[in-house]
């Protein structure tokens, strides 16, 4: 199955972000005592407090302006915990215990949020966070009153191992089976997602069961700075590959080969490459085919060697950036390419596509059965630059016009400028 030989893969970017908080905290604990006196005096005149506020702070802001609700929820709903317990100038006005009840809590918040939280920041399903949030907060800060005594003695029972006769080895408070338990799942959930913003809810809670347990060494302080700038990080991942990578094929866009141009010596080769047929593909099968077969040829090329690095173009284009290669070289790798697609075989789907407007070709009507497998062929066109070539943009108009021939020539060819 693709998604089993992906686990491994899967499984480390999921875990980047738990793995750097624990690495990160430990580490500052380490060297802190061995840093020079002036750095060791800046350091500890200044409160761990105000660095890990401005990092959240720099973290929600970005995330809103992003527009990723889901990472913002989660470090706003971390934030909760740790300012009632961090701050002095509110730990002095609530009461002691809602920090470490709002930790236990946090789990089932970072589940709850993983579930609804990337729809936005004022949707009705983030009104539910928002409410869900500020009804926990309320509860909690009861704890000291008469209303708050039933909610404080279910709470209290969380510091009580589970009522099951097991091994010693798995005797262990009832907030840690929920750090267990929640750390599951969000892990499942940022297995399936695959993005760098999804393992911050991991990295979160890694940070609060430090805090909540004192499991390792050092201030817990330590440990909270990780989550907020680990977060700042992911937007900026994030930011980069909405700029720069393109969302279908997965390969680098056309901004990136424009960014690469800009870094280009006087000795280069550009290749063009073209989908053969391509409107045939859309217009018989639908562009969903279409766009698998994108796919496909994007996997292909981005298989490229001799120094090149295949983009997408757009539409149905893609280009080859050989940056140290000479042409023989170069059109050998390209012909390798093209065989290569050639003899790929490309699977359609079962299923028929509803027919266009009268006039138009049919898209998978009944009136013709799809084949089980397609060819797929790509012509291309080389060009080396000149010094006549002064940019990028004119080699790519040669290797362009180079393409144009090969496709006058029968397609399936590549010819060079």
């Amino acid at each position: 199955m693709p998604f089993l030989a992906q686990l491994p893969a899967r499984l480390w970017f999921s875990l980047w972000a738990c793995g750097l908080t624990l690495l990160s905290g430990t580490l500052l604990y380490t060297v802190h005592p061995m840093l020079p006196g002036t750095i060791a005096g800046l350091l500890t005149g200044v409160p761990m407090s105000l660095f890990t506020s401005v990092l959240f702070a720099a973290a929600l802001l970005l995330s809103a302006s992003f527009n990723q609700s889901r990472l913002f929820f989660m470090l706003f709903g971390a934030a909760l915990p740790w300012a009632t317990t961090a701050i002095p100038a509110l730990a002095t006005h609530f009461p002691a215990e809602l920090g470490v009840r709002l930790l236990d809590l946090l789990p089932l918040n970072l589940c709850l949020i993983s579930w609804l939280g990337g729809r936005g920041l004022f949707t009705r399903y983030s009104l539910l966070i928002w409410s869900f949030l500020a009804i926990e907060v309320g509860a909690v800060m009861t704890l000291a009153s008469p209303l708050g005594l039933p909610l404080a003695s279910m709470l209290n029972r969380l510091d009580q191992p589970l009522p099951l006769t097991l091994p010693p080895a798995l005797t262990a408070p009832l907030y840690l089976w929920i750090y267990a338990i929640c750390g599951s799942l969000l892990l499942l959930i940022a297995l399936m997602r695959k993005r760098p913003t999804e393992g911050i809810s991991l990295s979160i809670l890694a940070a609060a069961w430090i805090s909540r347990a004192s499991s390792l060494p050092g201030d817990p302080e330590l440990y909270w700075l990780a989550p907020p700038l680990l977060g700042i990080i992911a937007l900026m991942f994030e930011a980069y590959s909405i700029a720069f990578i393109d969302a279908l094929t997965g390969i680098p866009g056309r901004r990136a080969l424009e960014d690469a141009g800009r870094q280009l010596g006087r000795r280069y080769l550009v290749a063009m490459a073209d989908v053969d047929h391509f409107k045939k593909f859309n217009d018989t099968y639908g562009h969903d085919v279409g766009d698998q077969v994108l796919k496909m040829v994007a996997s292909r090329l981005r298989s490229v060697s001799a120094g090149g690095r295949a983009y997408r173009y757009g539409g149905e284009e893609f280009t080859l950036l050989f940056r140290h290669a000479d042409q023989p070289r170069a059109l050998a790798e390209l012909e390798r390419l093209r065989l290569l697609i050639e003899h790929s075989e490309f699977a359609l789907r079962a299923d028929n596509r509803p027919p266009k407007a009268k006039g138009k070709p049919q898209r998978g009507s009944g009136k013709a059965r799809q084949p089980a497998t397609v060819k797929v062929t790509v012509s291309m066109g080389l060009a080396t630059r000149t010094p006549a070539q002064k940019t990028l943009a004119e080699t790519l108009k040669k290797a362009d016009q180079a393409l144009y021939k090969a496709k006058q020539n029968g397609r399936n060819r590549i010819e060079c400028a």
